[in-house]
């Protein structure tokens, strides 16, 4: 039990974090060009201003890696830029969810996820 905070008679109990799953979504992806489908999780992620490939997931099912014509800095949840350096490619990929498949393109870049779908995505 929390504790409990006295104000003019009144008590509330304190207010604490919540917490939830993180949403994935299974997808399928292959390169645009050609190729097998692969089957992944993809974390959707709406506070992510993009959308990005893990590099050895890239690396591993993908050949249309494709570079960036203005490099892109990742922005962590702390403010700073993402030590990693800039993204310098992209994967144009195929995506297809629930059946549905849409051209896409995945910025390539070291994850812990397989696949982060971003704001733009949503």
């Amino acid at each position: 039990m929390p504790p409990e905070i006295k104000n003019n008679a009144l008590t509330t109990a304190l207010i604490q974090p919540e917490y939830d799953n993180l949403f994935y979504i299974d997808v399928e992806f292959k390169d645009a060009k050609k190729g097998t489908w692969f089957e992944t999780r993809a974390l959707v992620d709406c506070g992510s201003q993009g959308s990005c490939i893990n590099e050895k997931e890239s690396q591993n099912y993908l050949t249309s890696h494709t570079p960036k014509p203005n490099p892109t800095k990742m922005i962590m949840a702390n403010g700073n830029f993402s030590s990693a350096g800039p993204i310098m490619h992209y994967d144009p990929v195929q995506l297809r969810i629930s059946g549905s498949e849409e051209p896409y393109a995945l910025d390539i870049a070291p994850l812990s996820h397989e696949i982060i779908l971003g704001a733009p995505w949503l």
